[in-house]
């Protein structure tokens, strides 16, 4: 399926993943293409998640596809309207669902051969962090990050 060096990144990137995600997962699809899964969570959380990192016959030239697999309906805030009912959304930093119903968040908007895996899944779990505080606020992921990243540079 890969190429030598696409193969030698994969197994950097699993070494990361093991050494920093090690509650995740190396798992193939039916097509042979590999993901990573496993849960986040810390103490104070209302839930558990479970994320799922995809991984095409593109990378690490293309961005990894990731998933909330669990819980696969995400309320918002009101506890009526769902994450997977929003489509795309910048503010809530997520795409239209694909076919297997799951929120795909959208962790990068400049993904390139340099980033890794552990980038994406570190992103994916800042932004169960943004759903918990949306959940607890109301606040939007998109305000959650800025306060966030307002904090870090302050």
């Amino acid at each position: 399926m890969w190429d030598q060096e696409q193969s030698e990144r994969f197994a950097f990137g699993e070494a990361l993943v093991k050494k920093y995600f090690p509650d995740f997962s190396l798992s193939y699809d039916h097509n042979g293409n590999p993901y990573f899964a496993g849960w986040t969570g810390t103490r104070g959380r209302r839930n558990n998640y479970k994320l799922r990192l995809e991984l095409s016959e593109f990378f690490p030239d293309s961005e990894p596809g990731l998933f909330v697999e669990s819980p696969r309906k995400l309320l918002m805030y009101d506890g009526v309207k769902t994450i997977n009912s929003l489509g795309t959304s910048h503010s809530y930093h997520v795409y239209e669902n694909e076919d297997n119903g799951f929120v795909q968040i959208c962790h990068t908007n400049d993904w390139d051969s340099s980033c890794t895996c552990v980038m994406a899944l570190l992103r994916g779990a800042l932004w169960v962090d943004g759903y918990e505080h949306h959940l607890r606020t109301g606040e939007t992921i998109d305000q959650y990050l800025q306060k966030l990243e307002k904090q870090l540079i302050d």
